[in-house]
């Protein structure tokens, strides 16, 4: 009976804590330089570069990527803890553009969006402008980001990747959070419910 309890206490907390949609992306405003990340492919130079007022958001350490890969995509990619389910994944992307660039995201090996620019101008190949908040992907300015992916097992291969031949792109504030788990006061209420079985349980072997 005691471990019964334990097994269920353990998973309703588990519900709780996954209802605030923490961030599983490791180091994704790259303050830490390019720690837990690996690198793959691309011919460029890859830097992380301190943003000071060019930091698109609120409360970020203000820190990017920042890309010249020539010829081919610099990929950047890390291994998230997933359970199978949708995945919110967002980030903010500032595109130089012009003919040789590339962005690119994809999750579980399957591309969600990117931009390309072959010399006739800028073209969604898996994305739309839809996942772009605002509407609109505009060059020479912070994009928002925001894409759904889905996970099918216990750790999901998250890759970003940029080309830019003419110039630096800069990327930030990498976020991957669960889609599908109850919010806050839902995941409370489950709580409430688990507790108040488990102490009906309990009183019903007391008295027997």
């Amino acid at each position: 009976m005691k471990n019964t309890i334990q097994l269920m206490l353990s998973a309703l907390a588990l519900a709780g804590f996954q209802a605030y949609g923490n961030n599983l992306v490791v180091n994704g405003d790259f303050s830490s330089g390019f720690n837990g990340w690996t690198p793959t492919g691309g011919s460029g130079d890859s830097y992380t570069v301190f943003l000071g007022a060019n930091n698109p958001t609120t409360g970020s350490s203000g820190y990017a990527w920042k890309e010249g890969a020539v010829g081919s995509d610099q990929f950047f990619s890390q291994s998230v803890a997933t359970t199978p389910g949708t995945y919110d994944i967002s980030l903010w992307l500032r595109p130089y553009g012009g003919w040789g660039s590339d962005y690119q995201v994809s999750f579980g090996g399957v591309t969600l969006f990117e931009v390309n620019d072959s010399g006739s101008g800028e073209t969604f190949l898996a994305g739309n402008t839809t996942e772009v908040v605002g509407g609109s992907f505009t060059l020479y300015q912070w994009n928002e980001i925001e894409l759904v992916g889905t996970a099918t097992g216990d750790s999901t291969l998250l890759q970003l990747g940029i080309r830019q031949d003419s110039s630096w792109s800069y990327s930030t504030d990498v976020s991957v959070t669960a889609a599908n788990v109850p919010d806050a006061g839902s995941s409370l209420a489950l709580l409430a419910t688990g507790l108040t079985g488990i102490c009906g349980v309990a009183r019903k072997f007391r008295r027997n």
